[in-house]
């Protein structure tokens, strides 16, 4: 894997939740699995790929983003790019 290396990926229509939930399944993590190594728990992940908690402190989102490997700004923005 290179980092900063990009690729096309999926729908920049996308809500920040879908994006966060379509990256964990592509990746094979189980909420849980991606909750432990956030440092939360599976219920506020879930709440925050369902929409409950709108507002997800940037601090997660940054490091959700690399055990995700994507860029941040595939969150934040209307980005469509993730890492290779």
């Amino acid at each position: 894997m290179r980092h900063g290396k990009f690729e096309q990926f999926g729908d920049n229509t996308m809500t920040l939740q879908e994006k966060i939930r379509q990256r964990r399944v592509e990746q094979g993590m189980s909420l849980t699995e991606t909750a432990k190594r956030l440092g939360i728990s599976r219920e506020t992940l879930y709440r925050y790929e369902t929409g409950k908690i709108a507002k997800i402190p940037m601090q997660y989102l940054t490091t959700l983003a690399h055990i995700l490997k994507t860029d941040v700004s595939y969150f934040i923005n209307n980005s469509t790019h993730v890492l290779e």
